[in-house]
């Protein structure tokens, strides 16, 4: 009897520990953009990047405020070189610059322009609470965020604009201390018992 409650423990601790995703990491002001462009002439215009240091240990769901790029049109007025598409290769890499999740997402422009939040599940993937994480977005469009941002990320135009960080959102699984040691006894007192 003691043998099914202990493990029957164990399964609520794990699944407890499975189930809780969250908001982990977030900034989410809107104020400035900068354009991402994979055609453009200037190489540091093809990529944007900000780097997240995660409590979580696994990226459930990725969230980031894209617009329709627009940019003046000589004239006084605004053109959007590719309509009101948004095209966003976006990779999330490890401290090693590897990559740990990919995604090619386009919006067709078929609502019209678009400003705002987009997004993206992200099936789990294993993350080291504390370890630097970079999100990389390619194609084209515009990459909103902050320039009096209080967020510790590092985007890839901080030489110009050290306050400036992305609007992004990470959500995974972050295990609550009591469920660990829940789990942890569980485990223990299965040990002592074989003894």
């Amino acid at each position: 009897m003691k043998k099914l409650l202990l493990i029957t423990m164990l399964c609520c601790a794990f699944n407890s520990l499975q189930a809780a995703i969250v908001l982990d990491q977030a900034q989410e002001n809107t104020i400035y953009g900068f354009a991402y462009d994979n055609d453009s002439q200037d190489p540091t215009a093809a990529i944007r990047s900000q780097t997240f240091i995660p409590t979580a240990v696994t990226l459930d769901q990725l969230d980031l405020y894209l617009e329709v790029w627009q940019r003046n049109d000589g004239a006084g007025g605004l053109e959007k070189p590719y309509g009101d598409t948004i095209h966003a290769d976006i990779t999330v890499e490890d401290a090693g610059g590897n990559p740990i999740w990919n995604l090619d997402y386009t919006y067709d422009g078929s609502e019209g322009f678009k400003s705002e939040w987009f997004s993206f599940a992200v099936p789990s993937v294993t993350l080291t609470p504390g370890q630097t994480y970079k999100i990389v977005v390619t194609g084209h469009g515009i990459w909103r965020g902050d320039n009096n941002s209080t967020y510790p990320g590092v985007p890839d135009i901080v030489d110009d604009w050290p306050n400036y960080d992305y609007a992004f959102r990470t959500y995974g699984t972050i295990p609550e201390p009591a469920t660990l040691c829940l789990f942890a006894a569980g485990l223990f007192a299965i040990k002592r018992k074989k003894k």
